[in-house]
């Protein structure tokens, strides 16, 4: 499947399709991940349109916990934090948020961890990301190009020797949408026990020396399985 044309159309067509407020129901778990690692930046791959942070301001729930907020600015009622709390926004079918590379950002030298401080020369590496976590997206993926696409964003954790963390959400049950085929939307609608050695896979291939790694299962609509895997 080309996923860039076709959910670059349906997002297109579809104002209020995979506008990202799913991330609510994850939300805890990430900020508990958040806690746990106290990360530098983060990345939302596969996040929609972004108006889980532009309307519903999910990230307010982890920004105390990341590297770099202030509490004491907080209390005096002004910016606690740089920015960070926001999440790079990474999605195929929204053709503003298709950029793999921060390279090109005006101010990349300061808020980029993998900048060459000294020269100030923009990094050209893709961007490296303390966290990184996906709802609601690789059931969308077909079953052939799942491993590649969990090799890809773990791909994105740094690898230096510092805590870091992957969260997952996959739902095992059918969506309300369909893809112009006529297909689910949830192309790869599979149960736990079939996502698991997948994710294990994907794991053990990854190069993080501190890696947690979550997922969350949506096994029917109202049950969520839990599961993590953990590199110390």
């Amino acid at each position: 499947m080309n996923y860039e044309e076709v959910y670059g159309k349906l997002h297109a067509d579809h104002e209020k399709y995979f506008a990202g407020f799913t991330l609510k129901r994850y939300a805890d778990r990430i900020t508990e991940l958040v806690k746990l690692t106290t990360p530098r930046r983060l990345l939302d791959y596969g996040s929609g349109k972004g108006y889980q942070y532009l309307l519903r301001r999910y990230h307010l729930k982890w920004a105390p916990y990341m590297c770099g907020f202030d509490s004491e600015l907080e209390n005096d009622g002004v910016d606690a934090f740089e920015g960070n709390e926001l999440p790079h926004c990474y999605d195929l079918g929204v053709r503003q948020l298709r950029e793999r590379s921060c390279a090109k950002g005006p101010d990349c030298y300061t808020t980029c961890p993998m900048i060459q401080r000294k020269s100030k020369e923009p990094c050209q590496k893709l961007p490296i990301f303390d966290g990184v976590f996906s709802t609601d997206m690789l059931e969308h993926i077909e079953r052939d190009d799942v491993p590649l696409i969990l090799d890809d964003v773990l791909s994105f954790i740094t690898p230096d020797d510092r805590p870091t963390f992957a969260f997952f959400s996959v739902s095992c049950i059918p969506a309300d949408k369909f893809l112009p085929d006529g297909r689910n939307v949830h192309v790869t609608m599979e149960q736990p026990q079939w996502w698991m050695p997948v994710l294990t896979a994907a794991f053990e291939r990854s190069k993080a020396p501190r890696l947690r790694m979550r997922v969350c299962f949506e096994a029917s609509a109202k049950t969520l399985v839990d599961h993590e895997w953990v590199r110390k």
